[in-house]
Order: structure tokens, then C-alpha cells, then sequence
């Protein structure tokens, strides 16, 4: 009887117990409207944030905006209004072809000291962990 009640309860407390970390870990970051962030850019800096915005995945414009405003005309094209997105992608899947051009949940570090490809960028999300919505 009491292997048969160690056999149960241990798996149970176990998988309590990993639900409760994985909320703990998403509790880490506050939740930002991302136009607020972008208003007050500097008293974010190295915080765990976690945003919701559309996002734009390329090669000189993997970022996230707070809406759809497709890349047609480089030169008035509004940097400033959009963060910098630096999110570790496995070999094997392709996050552009996959989040591109989608709302997506994005939590990572903000850092206003690094400002993107070629520099126009207010900040970056660092280690960006990113959830298509």
C-alpha cells in the first residue's frame, strides 16, 4: 500500500509543482502595452517585460510594432516606433516564415542602450521568448 501511495503521489506533487514554476518564470515579467514602453523607453531598461505587438521578421527589420505597417518606403519608414527583437531561433525552424507579419506575445530583457540594426531602433528585447497569438 505505500509503494502503491508513493507511486501516485510523487508524479502528482512533481507536476504541481512544475505548473507552479512555469507560472513563477511567466511572473517574472511585467506586463506592458508596448506604445507605453515606447513612450517611457529608459525606466524599462533591464527589466523582464512582456509585450503584445505585430511583428516584422527580416533581415535588417526583425522587430515588434504596436500595428500593421508594412516596410514600403525605407526612407519614411518610423524606426522609433517599433523595438528591436533579439530572439534565439533553433537551427531547424525558421521563425521569419513562421511569426512574420503576426500578432505575437514577446517576454525578454529591454535594453535601451542597444538600438538595433544600423542604430535606429529605441531599444532591443533581449532574449525574446516569442508566442504567435
Amino acid at each position: 500500500m505505500k509503494s502503491l501511495i508513493s507511486k501516485a503521489l510523487i508524479p502528482t506533487v512533481l507536476f504541481i509543482q512544475s505548473c507552479s514554476h512555469s507560472k513563477n518564470a511567466q511572473s517574472d515579467y511585467s506586463r506592458v502595452p508596448l506604445e507605453n514602453l515606447l513612450d517611457s523607453i529608459g525606466s524599462y531598461q533591464n527589466k523582464k517585460v512582456e509585450i503584445r505587438g505585430y511583428y516584422v521578421c527580416g533581415a535588417e527589420h526583425t522587430s515588434v510594432q504596436p500595428e500593421i505597417q508594412p516596410v514600403s518606403d525605407y526612407k519614411s519608414y518610423d524606426w522609433t516606433a517599433r523595438i528591436w527583437v533579439e530572439a534565439k531561433h533553433s537551427k531547424s525552424m525558421n521563425g521569419c516564415d513562421t511569426m512574420s507579419n503576426r500578432t505575437v506575445l514577446i517576454r525578454g530583457t529591454i535594453d535601451s542602450s542597444r538600438h538595433g540594426y544600423e542604430g535606429g531602433y529605441p531599444a532591443t528585447i533581449r532574449h525574446a521568448v516569442i508566442e504567435v497569438q
